[in-house]
């Protein structure tokens, strides 16, 4: 296989159309570390350590920019944009393995759980006859983006429930365009998350939980950076890491607060939120929450080459 570009190699982890965020200026340190975010809940993690000030008490001076998908954050590093960020493992290892860019995963991130399934669904509408993953071969279903962790999560769903993968068509859809593409009839189903699947305004019902059939815990995105960066900053790197861990433990002690507080940055209503499950976010980093994604994407070709979290990781 022929080396790719880095322009091919960017394109891997799609476009990017950044949302610049108010920078916090309550931190006074040496240095900035210009954060790649995005607003959703298995990313907020560094809203949350402005909003409690993690960062401040660690000397942290942190600048937060929005991305709109977790595939700008990866490409928002990659260009040097950014200096860290949190990606889905799948395209972070594509981007280091295939396409050749200095990236390493240096901490843990969201993890997806039973508790935060009911999040999450594989959407049809409420009339549709469609029961069982074999009632969708020959139809098209959306997900956020092709060669991800939802993708994959399909595909290992339909397999695992006896269906034809190879007769089941996936296209990129953004979360608002699933349920009217689903009430038009342009897909039998797709992958969606709330606030989209009881707020969409069209009647759905939720299949399965494609998720369920990766494993029943595993992390939805890793904590990343150009290997440069990591040389030249270890210590910048490491207070940086223990930040989100005290920022993750706090969170995962304190539901009811990260409610309000996801409610006010992604500007969601309270009251479903307050009906769903709420995200864990990692303490420290566990290849095995990394493995069982990277083995199932390898098995569908979204990873040329069989890799372990081994070879994504650097030490901090």
């Amino acid at each position: 296989m022929r080396e790719l570009t880095r322009s091919e190699a960017l394109a891997l982890v799609g476009g990017s159309m950044a949302l610049a965020a108010p920078r916090s200026a309550a931190a006074q340190a040496e240095a900035p570390i210009r954060i790649a975010a995005s607003l959703t809940e298995p990313y907020m993690l560094p809203y949350y350590g402005v909003d409690i000030g993690t960062f401040t008490r660690a000397g942290l001076n942190v600048e937060l920019t929005t991305q709109p998908t977790v595939a700008s954050v990866v490409e928002a590093v990659a260009s040097n944009n950014a200096d860290v960020g949190q990606g889905d493992v799948i395209q972070l290892a594509n981007a280091i393995t295939r396409g050749n860019l200095p990236l390493a995963i240096f901490a843990g991130g969201g993890i997806y759980s039973a508790a935060y399934a009911r999040s999450l669904g594989l959407a049809v509408a409420q009339q549709s006859p469609y029961r069982t993953a074999r009632d969708l071969e020959g139809q098209t279903v959306g997900v956020i983006t092709l060669n991800s962790l939802m993708a994959i999560g399909v595909e290992t769903w339909l397999r695992a429930n006896g269906a034809d993968v190879s007769k089941v068509k996936l296209i990129e859809l953004l979360f608002p365009q699933m349920a009217p593409a689903i009430a038009k009839g342009l897909v039998a189903a797709a992958f969606m998350g709330e606030p989209f699947l009881s707020f969409s305004g069209v009647d759905l019902r939720v299949l399965s939980q494609p998720y369920d059939a990766i494993a029943k815990a595993f992390y939805f995105g890793c904590w990343f950076a150009n290997k440069d960066w990591l040389a030249k900053n270890p210590a910048l790197a490491r207070r940086y890491t223990a930040s989100l861990y005290d920022t993750a433990r706090w969170c995962n002690a304190h539901s009811k607060e990260t409610t309000t507080m996801l409610a006010s940055h992604a500007k969601l209503d309270m009251s479903w939120l307050q009906k769903t499950g709420r995200i864990i976010y990692a303490t420290s980093l566990d290849p095995a929450l990394m493995n069982p994604v990277l083995e199932q994407a390898y098995y569908y070709k979204v990873l040329q080459k069989r890799v372990t979290a081994s070879d994504l990781v650097a030490s901090v």
